[in-house]
């Protein structure tokens, strides 16, 4: 089973005098009480070593036990008050980085305390993993019913699910002017989402270092899989009917930009990036073409541009959503609908219509309506593109 129980744990629980050399982040998963030299060869990895007898009482024995600890992997040397370790002590335990603790107690009592501090920490990471695996039994969970089962099971984390391009899904990030210990960096899972836009990741913000330990990280793992259901299940809505992508446009334009909760989610799970400027291309027909035959050719070329995030349904037409780059002109605009018109024989069929660039959190109703209205004035010039701000 593995734990997160640390040193500096161990500090907080021996409810003893205690003074902590070195650093206090090792990892601590058994308990053995040392009397001689020859005993510290048999010390396991992550184990904190209890000095008693011989090996305790000189300060020299001191010394080349905390040695020995260090080659060992061990997480800490406990010593007493009484054991013969000196200031020369607590600097080889600051240049080793290996903690050296000393408590004010018998050696037996000091071990006794760490063993039992050592096996309530086994068995309460038994019951948080028994009470995760419980509540991610399901077959799929939306992100923020997984966020609530994470905090709820972890209420010592925040955690939070962001898309590829680190926009919060469900949860909350830290402020950006938040003071974060350089130290205690978040724990990250990665989420596959199934459009090609990339995986979300699922991050957890502890506050020390103890509380991003294996266990949390394997409570984060159990969350994958209904997450990953979830997401498909919404990407085969997409692709089974071009109904639940329009429906899914008008909700957008319904909030104004301001997509949160269920929605959010789903837009993320559809490739819909939620923290970048966009554009829309709308294509119109030409008189005759069969819409049902028209909507399927514009998904199938849609789908083989690594620029078109999206497409839907938008009124007698379809849209198609590019996430903003500065760095693309508009030649190079063109030459993407251009693309997208010249395949899948929809060339000389359609007129495109090119909306200016809509910022993050503005609402897009007025970026489609000028990208259609542009289109409509490329199809009465007999153009093929046409940018709704140089409708002149």
């Amino acid at each position: 089973m593995a734990r997160s129980l640390t040193v500096a744990d161990l500090v907080d629980r021996l409810d003893l005098p205690a003074e902590l050399a070195g650093p206090s982040d090792a990892q601590v998963s058994g308990v053995r009480i040392v009397d001689d030299l020859d005993g510290l060869q048999r010390v396991e990895p992550a184990t904190a070593v209890v000095l008693t007898g011989a090996v305790a009482a000189e300060s020299w024995s001191v010394d080349m036990a905390v040695r020995v600890a260090w080659e060992r992997a061990a997480s800490c040397v406990v010593v007493t008050s009484a054991d013969a370790h000196t200031g020369a002590t607590r600097a080889l335990a600051e240049r080793l980085a290996i903690a050296v603790l000393s408590v004010a107690a018998p050696p037996l009592d000091a071990a006794v305390r760490v063993a039992t501090i050592v096996a309530a920490d086994e068995a309460s990471a038994a019951g948080t993993l028994s009470a995760a695996a419980r509540s991610f039994g399901a077959p799929t969970l939306s992100p923020k019913r997984a966020v609530a089962l994470l905090q709820k099971v972890l209420p010592a984390l925040r955690f939070a699910l962001v898309d590829a391009a680190g926009a919060a899904v469900a949860g909350a990030l830290p402020p950006a002017t938040a003071a974060v210990p350089a130290a205690v960096a978040p724990l990250e899972v990665s989420v596959p989402f199934p459009h090609r836009a990339g995986a979300a990741r699922l991050l957890a913000f502890p506050d020390r270092a103890a509380q991003a330990g294996p266990v949390a990280e394997q409570v984060m793992q159990l969350a994958v899989p209904p997450l990953t259901a979830w997401a498909a299940l919404r990407r085969l809505e997409e692709l089974r009917s071009t109904e639940s992508s329009a429906a899914l446009l008008r909700e957008v334009i319904a909030v104004d930009g301001a997509p949160g909760g269920r929605l959010r989610a789903v837009l993320a799970a559809r490739g819909w990036p939620l923290e970048t400027p966009l554009r829309f291309v709308v294509l119109l027909p030409e008189g005759g073409v069969e819409s049902e035959l028209f909507g399927s050719s514009v998904l199938e070329v849609a789908a083989e541009q690594r620029a078109v995030a999206w497409a839907a349904p938008f009124r007698d037409a379809w849209a198609l959503l590019l996430p903003e780059r500065r760095s693309r002109s508009a030649s190079q605009l063109a030459a993407i609908v251009d693309g997208v018109l010249d395949g899948d024989g929809l060339a000389l069929r359609a007129s495109a219509g090119i909306s200016a660039a809509v910022p993050v959190g503005e609402p897009v109703s007025a970026a489609l309506d000028a990208a259609l209205a542009a289109a409509r004035v490329a199809r009465a010039r007999a153009q093929r593109v046409q940018f709704a701000d140089r409708i002149g």
